[in-house]
């Protein structure tokens, strides 16, 4: 739903830019993860082939192993770059830069112009085109409800600076309703996440 008001364009752009940025940091992590095995396992072949070079190890058996990590690496390679990770993450990156200087440009206006309703416009499509729906459903939902932590947050932090100057106790800022099980940044991947999850967007 689109909004009509300097304060609800700003929220607006807030919470969606911040999906934006989880949206890039789970897709980093994934990217992040399989590089990982790369490194490791092309410096364990590299370690076993200057092993077995001094201790002149000649065993069949022991032959195969460099060309099984060789074609292990070459398989994970293969895949990080089908999965085209670096492209999706500069995609994000890409729309996130454009939607923090449009909420700039909202902080810092009296008043809604035609300007910045257009820029309004522009943001709210690459987040359509940046992300799949349900992908974009996900991530909103855990953004939504970071915000609005913040928030809680917040109130309960300067209303506990009232209570100090009162000399009262202050209050547990602390609420178990933050620690939710549907953060998607902690969930366990399956099979699902990884298969289509991101859309490049022609438009930025």
């Amino acid at each position: 739903m689109e909004k009509q008001t300097l304060d609800a364009i700003r929220c607006d752009l807030k919470y969606k830019r911040d999906c934006l940025h989880l949206a890039h940091e789970k897709l980093k992590e994934e990217g992040d993860f399989y590089q990982k095995i790369i490194i490791f396992t092309s410096l364990a072949s590299g370690i076993f082939e200057s092993i077995k070079m001094k201790m002149k190890l000649t065993q069949p058996a022991l032959e195969l192993l460099p060309i099984i990590l060789s074609s292990f690496v070459a398989g994970i390679s293969s895949f990080v770059k089908f999965k085209q990770y670096n492209e999706r993450q500069e995609t994000l990156i890409q729309s996130t830069t454009i939607l923090s200087n449009t909420l700039n440009q909202v902080r810092n206006a009296d008043e809604l112009t035609d300007e910045i309703t257009h820029s309004y416009h522009h943001s709210l499509e690459l987040l359509e085109t940046s992300l799949y729906p349900d992908v974009r459903k996900k991530y909103l939902k855990v953004s939504q409800r970071n915000m609005e932590s913040i928030i809680k947050n917040e109130n309960c932090y300067f209303e506990n600076i009232d209570r100090v100057s009162k000399g009262l106790k202050i209050k547990n800022c602390d609420s178990e309703s933050d620690k939710s099980t549907d953060n998607v940044l902690y969930h366990k991947p399956n099979k699902k996440d990884f298969v289509g999850d991101f859309v490049a967007s022609d438009n930025l």
